[in-house]
């Protein structure tokens, strides 16, 4: 989840990245995660406006990282601790996906609502 902060009067935009930690050999046969980037899209945020994407377990994504190029924005990662339910800090689930004309499309929902 994205947040534009609204004390800057400006709007945001730049780019979010998903990432996984991904396991790996070594030649001993031991094993250690390597971060990876799974997929990078732009977003645009008007002045107090939240974007929220959901992945699904399958996607196996870790975090995300956000390059901020205008504006600021506050985020914040919710992970449930089982599968397929709602985080206990969601008032309620979200409503259903709205595409936004500043996000590719992807089968990932993505909701924005001003605050």
């Amino acid at each position: 989840m994205l947040t534009d902060d609204p004390a800057d009067g400006k709007p945001s935009r730049g780019t979010v990245t998903y990432v996984a930690m991904v396991p790996k050999s070594d030649s001993s046969g031991g094993t250690y995660r390597v971060r990876e980037e799974r997929e990078s899209f732009p977003y645009t945020l008007k002045n107090g406006e939240t974007g929220t994407w959901q992945v699904t377990p399958e996607d196996k994504i870790s975090g995300f990282s956000v390059n901020v190029m205008q504006g600021g924005v506050n985020s914040r990662l919710e992970q449930p601790e089982k599968g397929g339910t709602i985080p206990p800090a969601w008032s309620k689930a979200p409503q259903p996906a709205q595409e936004a004309s500043s996000l590719p499309k992807t089968d990932m929902p993505l909701e924005q609502t001003s605050r």
